[in-house]
């Protein structure tokens, strides 16, 4: 028997150092390094975290200034629309030498400019001129007499303005009209009229709007100045 101790045959590789199929894989420190690596890829560091921050930061710090900007300008239009109202009565006053308001119904959100007239005018102004025929009184013995004096003044009232403007309007969604200060006192409920002498005189008022938002603005009514001003409550 050789002494020797026999060599084992080495194990064969395949071909650019693989290994052949069914052999035994190696372990490798550097392998297990690795994966135990990767797996930590799965979070974020604190850099990442930071920029993402600063991101978020960056975009509220553009969009709210706009939003803001765009609430503000949707509800200065909103007075701008009261102070056209406003400037339409007073011109009506004047050009038609009847007394005109801008009539408010504070619970229901509505409001209109009248005219203070007889309903005959009114009818003219809807529809044309209403012809009128003389009075005719039957007399006992079966003959009628007519009278030829003019006809009892009719009383005044008011009627809506024969436009646009006389129909119910109402403030978009979100927006309404708090309230009224009046030389009476400040009016949250109920009807509010500020009423335009035939000169287009009128007394100082204040309209309050509030948004959903809780905005506010205030059309200033100034008659000595003749304008209707837009301002903020923190103006004041």
């Amino acid at each position: 028997m050789d002494s020797r101790r026999r060599r084992l045959p080495r194990r064969r590789r395949g071909r650019c150092g693989h290994r052949e199929l069914g052999s035994k894989p190696r372990r490798s420190g550097l392998v297990l390094v690795a994966a135990h690596h990767s797996r930590s890829r799965h979070g974020f560091t604190l850099i990442e975290i930071l920029a993402v921050v600063l991101i978020i930061g960056l975009t509220f710090g553009f969009v709210l200034p706009n939003l803001d900007s765009s609430r503000s300008r949707r509800l200065e239009n909103r007075g701008r629309s009261i102070a056209n109202l406003v400037h339409v009565a007073r011109q009506g006053a004047i050009t038609s030498g009847a007394e005109h308001r801008l009539w408010f119904q504070l619970d229901d959100g509505i409001m209109r400019v009248d005219w203070y007239v007889t309903e005959e005018r009114a009818d003219e102004a809807y529809g044309g001129p209403t012809e009128r025929l003389a009075e005719v009184k039957p007399e006992a013995n079966g003959a009628t007499t007519v009278s030829l004096s003019p006809p009892e003044k009719e009383g005044r009232d008011y009627y809506p303005v024969a436009s646009k403007y006389g129909e119910n309007a109402s403030l978009p969604l979100d927006y309404w009209v708090t309230g009224i200060e009046t030389p009476e006192g400040f009016i949250e409920a109920g009807e509010v009229q500020l009423v335009f002498g035939r000169d287009g005189t009128t007394d100082y008022a204040e309209v309050l709007i509030t948004d959903a938002w809780d905005n506010q603005l205030i059309v200033e009514i100034q008659p000595l100045m003749d304008r209707v001003r837009l301002r903020r409550p923190e103006e004041d």
